[in-house]
């Protein structure tokens, strides 16, 4: 198989293959701007919340599918709620890629979601999950 000719791997965290439903609020960009300047409130009651799951998770970003379709740059709030831990990790993150496709007669879409900003006590249980996640492969 021939690779791809000046293809670089972006990535700077290694994802791992995990299913988790998240939920996640559409951020207004001026309203984005305000909470990124501030520490990190709970979900946001402005717009609806939906729902998504995820494919893999890294310390950067997740891989969704949701039947919401969201353009490339998007800001949203997430809500993600790890197995085994009680409390649920917000952050906010922006739709860097995004992939439509038909499942089973309904539009979907595959979502590249990068982080933007989470707490220092959220990276360290995400950290913890993704270890232990890693080990049982």
């Amino acid at each position: 198989m021939k690779g791809k000719t000046g293809w670089v791997e972006k990535r700077q965290h290694e994802r791992v293959v995990a299913t988790i439903k998240v939920g996640y609020r559409v951020i207004d960009p001026q309203q984005a701007r305000s909470l990124l300047s501030q520490e990190l409130p709970g979900l946001s009651q402005v717009s609806p919340l939906y729902e998504a799951v995820t494919k893999d998770i890294s310390l950067g970003g997740l891989s969704v599918v949701s039947d919401q379709m969201l353009p490339r740059g998007t800001v949203v709030e997430i809500g993600l709620t790890l197995p085994n831990y009680q409390t649920t990790l917000n952050f906010l993150a922006e739709i860097v890629h995004a992939e439509p496709f038909t499942e089973m007669g309904r539009s979907m879409q595959r979502s590249g979601v990068k982080t933007l900003a989470i707490n220092k006590e959220d990276v360290t249980r995400m950290e913890k999950y993704l270890i232990e996640k890693m080990r049982k492969k």
